[in-house]
């Protein structure tokens, strides 16, 4: 991804797909694991919404969005990490 060249495009579109995959994993994950999918999505769609207002707003509401859904990410990779399958 090459956010110098695209622009906010290339992260749009990254982005969009991570929120694909936390919808469909929202689908078919039990219990213990749905609230931190949710932050998967809830983050993903906070990052959506501050690269959709980047001309306004900035890059501080990027940057926070990309972090929170870090935080939520890894979070959600531990957990999984711990599943015995």
């Amino acid at each position: 991804m090459d956010v110098v060249k695209n622009g906010t495009s290339s992260l749009s579109t990254a982005v969009s797909n991570v929120k694909d995959d936390a919808d469909a994993l929202a689908h078919s994950v039990n219990s213990s694991l749905k609230p931190d999918v949710t932050a998967v999505q809830d983050g993903a769609r906070q990052l959506q919404s501050a690269l959709g207002n980047v001309a306004s707003g900035g890059l501080t509401p990027v940057t926070q969005a990309v972090s929170s859904l870090s935080r939520s990410g890894q979070a959600l990779v531990q957990k999984l990490n711990q599943l015995k399958c």
